[in-house]
Order: C-alpha cells, then sequence, then structure tokens
C-alpha cells in the first residue's frame, strides 16, 4: 500500500523513492517498533492504509507501556509486536 502512495504522490509532482529503499524503510520501521516502544516517552501509532482517508489512531504507548490498541488493530502491528 505504501508503495501505491508514493506512486500517486510522485504522480502528483512530489518526491519519490526506489522501490528497494521504500521496502527497507517500511521493514526496519516495522523491526523497531517494539524498541521505540520501550525508549520513547509516548508513541502513537497510526495506520493510514486507506488511500485517501485519514490517519487513523490505532495504538499508545508510553514508557514502555502499551496503553492503547484498537479493537480492529492492523495485521501489520499485530504482526510487529508479536514477532
Amino acid at each position: 500500500m505504501h508503495l501505491e502512495r508514493v506512486k500517486i504522490r510522485a504522480d502528483a509532482g512530489g518526491h519519490s523513492a526506489p522501490e528497494s529503499q521504500l521496502r527497507k524503510i517500511y521493514e526496519s520501521s516495522l523491526a523497531n517498533l517494539r524498541q521505540a516502544i520501550e525508549e520513547m516517552d509516548d508513541l502513537w501509532i497510526y495506520d493510514n492504509s486507506e488511500i485517501g482517508g485519514p490517519p487513523r489512531l490505532v495504538a499508545q504507548a508510553a514508557r514502555g507501556k502499551i496503553l492503547f490498541m484498537s479493537d480492529d488493530t492492523p495485521a501489520w502491528l499485530s504482526e510487529a509486536l508479536t514477532d
């Protein structure tokens, strides 16, 4: 989904990046999520999977503790937190 969003942005005159770089960024972001939860004072996690839709708050953490998880947690978030 993020690849399509970048393509739409680039087609509209915005910035872009090679697909390989976008995939690396995405994968490392998810791989670092648990560490970010542990190290950040406050962390809000948004899902922007709906192209053209607003970002949706799906989780909130503070000082290593998850304070909020949406009832319909996206699969990518569940997978990142259980791996």
